[in-house]
């Protein structure tokens, strides 16, 4: 069974498929142009159906547990670089101020 979304959770995405079905994610900004002007959830879905039967729409693939972890890896550094240059600038900072 074919299973066309907008960007799901990761999970609800590698759940539909290990239970064997063909997922396809596709990124909100190429929906946008399959709906139409009443915004609810029947156009939505409509829309969502349209773009996933084209052949050359692109979708998103499913992490990867490697990925995901990879990710949440890149996420800590970026956090830890931030804290360290913010607490460099304020090492700096008060050491200008100090007579």
């Amino acid at each position: 069974m074919l299973v066309g979304t907008r960007r799901w959770p990761i999970a609800a995405g590698r759940a539909l498929y290990e239970q064997g079905h063909q997922v396809r994610q596709i990124p909100a900004q190429f929906v946008r142009p399959f709906v139409k002007p009443n915004k609810n959830d029947y156009c939505d879905a409509e829309a969502i159906a349209e773009a996933v039967e084209r052949e050359n729409m692109r979708f998103v693939p499913i992490k990867t547990d490697n990925q995901l972890d990879l990710q949440a890896l890149h996420g800590v550094r970026d956090r830890s670089v931030a804290s360290t240059v913010f607490l460099s600038n304020c090492l700096e900072l008060g050491s200008r101020r100090s007579p």
